[in-house]
């Protein structure tokens, strides 16, 4: 399993022993990181925790492309082949050969933008761009601190040694 370091993100850890404000939160998570790597994954873990936190609730109506696409991002997480990123790109998009296939997905779209959030540069701010994006969908069924709070536990869930 992939495991963000405590000790080489120390600024992060900082953060998140403090109270988290319940909006604005992705500016500070990208402002104390310096990893592109590690911050494309730091929103990654939390898109992904925000999905299936709205997708288990009973203000979403999942999919069947849901849960397909949330477990090929977790596992290209944990194993980043080009495959599995294929799988992903397929996943979003659907097939190339199939113009006619379009994969469904939760009624808020959260699904597609934790897949996003996968295929994102590493070199630009596209995560942050892509886990707001997520957000402000999820926000139609969760309040912030929800929103929030599910975030975190991503995150924290990917560290190596909780803060």
């Amino acid at each position: 399993m992939w495991s963000w370091q405590s000790d080489e993100n120390p600024d992060l850890v900082s953060l998140l022993r403090g109270p988290l404000p319940q909006t604005g939160w992705t500016e500070l998570v990208e402002g104390v990181l310096t990893s592109g790597v590690v911050h494309k994954l730091v929103c990654l873990s939390a898109g992904l925790s925000i999905a299936r936190t709205l997708c288990s609730s009973q203000q979403a109506s999942s999919r069947p492309d849901d849960e397909r696409v949330l477990r090929l991002v977790e596992d290209w997480l944990d194993d980043p082949t080009d495959e599995a990123f294929e799988a992903i790109c397929a996943g979003l998009f659907g097939e190339p050969d199939d113009a006619e296939v379009s994969p469904k997905f939760d009624c808020h779209d959260v699904v597609w933008w934790a897949a996003r959030i996968s295929t994102a540069s590493v070199l630009v701010p596209e995560a942050t761009w892509a886990l707001e994006s997520l957000i402000l969908n999820a926000r139609d069924a969760m309040s912030h601190a929800r929103i929030r709070d599910a975030a975190l536990a991503g995150i924290l869930a990917r560290c190596d040694q909780l803060p």
